[in-house]
């Protein structure tokens, strides 16, 4: 029960930090700038976006990172949870920082980034658990989908503007 309960603690502390990111960051809010970017055709639904970040992402963040620090008597899992702060803030600052900025090549950098940060994370948790890496796939497979959020004629677009 112990194990359980440590890996309900780490899911919690994850949803709350990503939570309170969305709700200051306006993620959560009726409209944003990037509303009007053009998305895949299989795209969600603006409500569904926290739902599944709350249900999917974050929590496969959680358990990933969980089986990662429980072999921490086994090797060295430092880089690999520094990464994983780096993913969490990352993530909690995203909406800040690009709702703020409502500039295209801002999003795009931070995009960039948090691609960069979720290949650390999957390279450094696969020194230390493969099967860390299995849980975190849906949060990988979500950093891939939505990268290509932002098209080429939007930042086109923005250049001509500015």
């Amino acid at each position: 029960m112990g194990k359980f309960l440590e890996a309900v603690a780490f899911v919690f502390v994850v949803e709350t930090i990503g939570l309170a990111g969305a709700a200051t960051g306006g993620l959560m809010s009726k409209t944003s700038w990037v509303d009007d970017f053009e998305k895949p055709s299989a795209w969600p639904d603006k409500p569904v976006l926290p739902l599944a970040w709350c249900l999917v992402n974050y929590p496969s963040i959680a358990i990933a990172t969980w089986l990662v620090s429980r072999r921490r008597k086994e090797s060295d899992v430092v880089p690999a949870l520094a990464v994983t702060g780096m993913c969490i803030a990352h993530n909690a600052l995203f909406g800040s920082i690009v709702n703020r900025a409502k500039n295209v090549p801002v999003y795009v950098l931070m995009d960039i980034l948090g691609d960069c940060i979720g290949v650390a994370q999957a390279v450094s948790y696969g020194r230390i658990s493969n099967r860390a890496v299995v849980v975190l796939s849906p949060y990988l497979a979500w950093l891939a989908y939505t990268t290509d959020r932002v098209p080429a004629r939007g930042v086109r677009a923005h250049r001509l503007s500015a």
